[in-house]
């Protein structure tokens, strides 16, 4: 989906533009990420925040099939000084195996992708004046 309109009140959808995915050409697009295993995280036993830093992933394909999203699996994440992250590079393994999706190619492998911290650690600043 490219394009939606919706009635803001309603939430009637008036407009939506689908983009097209051509075999054999490179298509661009977002592919959303979700976690699982947070009830068995030992960061958020441990009193720590887990958020996705980037719930969609830009990844470029040309297969047949555009892939499924991606669910990252947080289970043995741990509270890191300053922060504990799961990056590209460690979700590597997710993309298909036959080749035809990669991510996007303005990434860096050490993007982070989840991040646990302490919410403590964060200092407090007062709004301005």
């Amino acid at each position: 989906v490219s394009d939606v309109s919706v009635h803001q009140v309603h939430q009637e959808m008036y407009f939506v533009r689908f983009r097209r995915h051509i075999p054999g050409q490179v298509t661009t697009l977002p592919i959303p990420v979700s976690i699982s295993g947070l009830w068995g995280c030992p960061a958020y036993h441990a009193g720590g925040h887990v958020d996705l830093a980037m719930p969609t992933i830009m990844c470029e394909c040309v297969g047949e099939r555009i892939p499924p999203p991606f669910v990252v699996d947080v289970s043995h994440m741990q509270l890191e000084d300053p922060y504990g992250r799961i990056t590209l590079e460690d979700i590597r393994h997710l993309l298909p195996a036959d080749g035809t999706t990669r991510f996007a190619r303005h990434y860096a492998p050490d993007t982070e992708v989840v991040m646990s911290y302490e919410p403590r650690s964060v200092p407090e600043v007062p709004l301005p004046p």
